[in-house]
């Protein structure tokens, strides 16, 4: 994706605007994927990839290479802590960071985390209002 150059027609300084961070989104519910592409593609100002699958979600990991993966704990077939596994072990994803998006309490999410490789874990139900700024403190991202 190319980066734009603005000049500022007060300072004459060139800005670089950066590219938006692209952020796959992997969830069986197509109401938490349409919720999640809402709170950050319109209000944080991501692009967005979605899949309803797990394996499909590996699928566009693979082909696209995001920033960064919201992927659901809980789906049919192949379950997301499978596919973190499997994100971790492949060469090519194994540097895309996983947040792993879950309904369970804290305390499973703590064990969750010992033992799968994620950077974090957001709440279902979220803030379609404070999901973006959530992932962002997760992974370290400026606003």
């Amino acid at each position: 994706m190319p980066l734009a150059n603005n000049i500022d027609s007060v300072s004459g300084t060139i800005s670089r605007d950066l590219p938006a961070r692209r952020v796959l989104v992997i969830d069986d519910s197509p109401l938490i994927r349409q919720a999640a592409t809402i709170a950050l593609e319109r209000i944080a100002g991501f692009q967005v990839l979605t899949a309803g699958s797990a394996q499909d979600g590996l699928t566009i990991a693979e082909r696209e290479c995001p920033d960064a993966i919201l992927l659901d704990v809980v789906m049919p077939g192949m379950d997301g802590i499978t596919a973190a596994r499997r994100l971790a072990a492949s060469e090519s994803t194994r540097i895309i960071p996983v947040v792993l998006l879950t309904a369970k309490d804290e305390a499973e999410c703590r064990d969750l985390l010992e033992h799968v490789p994620t950077a974090g874990t957001i709440a279902k139900p979220f803030s379609v209002a404070g999901l973006g700024d959530q992932l962002r403190g997760l992974l370290g991202w400026p606003a």
